[in-house]
């Protein structure tokens, strides 16, 4: 076969292929609109956490609340199937309690204290309650591997809660689970360049750095890592018109290039901005 003619297949491949990876990175824009209203928020990055106020607490919660502030949250399922709100796997950097979050009860997981704080770790019922409508909710699943099952009880207590929130994670089936259970909620996938970031060399790492999987999902916004907007995968979800949050940025200078070069909205920790909303005013 003439070298021209492989030559030719060859690039003929190579551009399928980059055809239909950018037909699965295609976001659903849809809902663009319904977005302008959370976009327009700062969301305090586990709650308007500081002295006094540890991430992921009530106290750190009801500030950002009290002041307007969006709220970003992390939920996940103790050993009794409750909804508690805590980012880590393991209880330890935040409680000084060995094993993970799901190897304990509700109540034993409330009656540990953040930090040494007077406060435990909040449920989910706690923190709807004491936030009950007042500003939007950026909520992430933390789901076990290979398991939907804080996805659907998640779901299942959303039904009830009459505030504004959207739905995020790292997870594509876990979105793919809240739109089936959801329809109507906002989702969107969180996403960096893992291998840069966090020396994450795995195939399942590679495969979500891509975004690929989106076309699972169809995200209607990205949250992404500020500092990696150089990185292919974000750029083409730009260039489509993809919605995209910015986390965690943490600090003034930090939020004004990202919303200055590829960004819509911010997720936020380590400062206070001086107003909740991006252009100053709510939508």
């Amino acid at each position: 076969m003439p070298l021209v003619i492989v030559i030719a297949s060859v690039l003929s491949a190579a551009a399928l292929m980059f055809i239909i990876y950018a037909v699965a990175l295609m976001p659903n824009v849809n809902r663009k609109s319904e977005m302008l209203h959370f976009q327009n928020y700062r969301y305090a990055h586990r709650g308007l956490h500081g002295e006094n106020a540890p991430e992921n607490s009530l106290s750190a919660f009801k500030r950002a609340a009290d002041e307007g502030y969006g709220i970003e949250l992390d939920v996940r399922l103790s050993r009794d199937g409750e909804l508690v709100v805590f980012h880590d796997d393991s209880l330890e950097r935040m409680t000084g309690v060995c094993g993970n979050v799901n190897e304990y009860s509700k109540d034993e997981l409330v009656n540990m204290k953040l930090l040494n704080s007077g406060e435990g770790i909040p449920t989910l019922d706690e923190v709807l309650s004491l936030v009950d409508g007042r500003v939007p909710l950026l909520i992430e699943i933390k789901e076990a591997k290979g398991s939907l099952d804080v996805t659907k009880s998640l779901c299942e207590r959303l039904k009830s809660y009459t505030g504004e929130y959207i739905i995020e994670s790292f997870n594509p089936f876990a979105i793919k689970e809240v739109r089936k259970k959801l329809p109507s909620a906002i989702v969107g996938i969180l996403s960096e360049h893992f291998t840069a970031s966090n020396n994450m060399r795995t195939g399942t790492f590679y495969l979500l750095q891509s975004m690929f999987l989106n076309i699972l999902s169809r995200p209607d916004f990205v949250a992404y890592n500020h500092r990696h907007t150089k990185f292919l995968p974000f750029r083409l979800a730009r260039s489509f018109g993809c919605v995209c949050l910015a986390y965690t940025v943490k600090s003034e200078q930090e939020e004004a290039r990202a919303l200055e070069s590829s960004f819509d909205g911010v997720i936020f920790e380590g400062y206070t901005p001086a107003s909740p909303y991006i252009n100053g005013r709510r939508t």
